[in-house]
């Protein structure tokens, strides 16, 4: 794929020449001479554009952390510089075809039908070889990616058997069942939020300590997959143990795409599980 829509590009580059104006002349311009000299510039900035789209984004991707999905739009211009390639061999083929050789006699064309008709062959049996594979795996977009959302709501539910008494405020506002504060996990922050609870994102665990504020209402500390692999997580967790207490640990199964951002792919099956973990924070 690399070096196919690599090609494609380069070769729309080679055929691409920069429009001249017209030259000069006592007569008046044809419009064919208009259309020639504007015709190529719409084709020309189109796969700059290309070009550069390709370039920037294999260039950069490798020096972010390695999301798979950052991929995606590489692929989509990969896709868009195959296209390039095939549509320059659908117009230099017939061409080279149809021209006569240099003893005069007509080209060979069988030779060029049976290297396409391998080149299909090939890719053909490439997938049917990997058939069973693929067909294992599904397709990753049509997979659940709900694992979080009802996690969020037994996180709720099981702080609401918890709890103390909800907290009126003096204002008459809405009560306050809880605080949720989660550490390092956006979507499991999202859900909760949607569900009309009050959360807080945090990256460090200082609102456990001494000198911090006390709050009239329950709080609790949720931990999903990123803090549980952090050590910074870890480190602080060991310096606050005796604020915190583990309610519950709650176990789901994301979707491939999200395990391949920190696991390898050779280690992974269909029973892979992350865990979200709910701790109370003591009085």
């Amino acid at each position: 794929m690399v070096v196919l829509s690599l090609a494609g590009i380069g070769l729309q580059l080679s055929a691409c020449k920069t429009p001249k104006a017209p030259a000069a002349s006592s007569g008046r311009r044809k419009p064919s001479d208009v259309s020639d000299a504007v015709s190529p510039w719409p084709h020309l900035v189109s796969v700059w554009l290309l070009a550069a789209w390709w370039g920037g984004l294999a260039l950069s991707i490798p020096f972010y952390r390695a999301y798979p999905r950052l991929t995606l739009p590489w692929l989509l211009v990969a896709w868009l510089g195959i296209a390039a390639a095939v549509g320059f061999a659908a117009r230099w083929l017939p061409v080279t075809l149809a021209s006569p050789s240099p003893g005069g006699t007509p080209r060979p064309r069988w030779r060029w039908a049976g290297l396409l008709t391998a080149l299909l062959a090939a890719s053909v049996a490439g997938l049917m070889g990997r058939a069973a594979d693929l067909n294992g795996k599904g397709v990753p977009g049509w997979r659940d990616r709900t694992g979080l959302e009802r996690i969020a709501h037994r996180v709720i539910q099981t702080a609401r058997a918890h709890r103390r008494r909800p907290v009126a405020p003096p204002d008459g506002g809405t009560t306050i069942e809880f605080i949720f504060y989660v550490y390092a996990e956006p979507a499991l922050f999202f859900h909760l939020s949607v569900a009309d609870v009050v959360a807080q994102p945090v990256t460090n665990l200082d609102f456990a300590s001494p000198a911090a504020p006390r709050s009239p209402v329950p709080v609790y500390l949720v931990a999903g997959p990123h803090a549980l692999r952090s050590e910074t997580f870890r480190r602080q967790l060991e310096d606050y143990r005796d604020h915190f207490v583990l309610l519950n640990e709650f176990a789901y199964r994301p979707s491939p795409l999200v395990l391949l951002n920190d696991y390898d792919p050779r280690t992974l099956d269909g029973a892979k599980q992350e865990k979200v973990r709910l701790y109370a924070m003591r009085p």
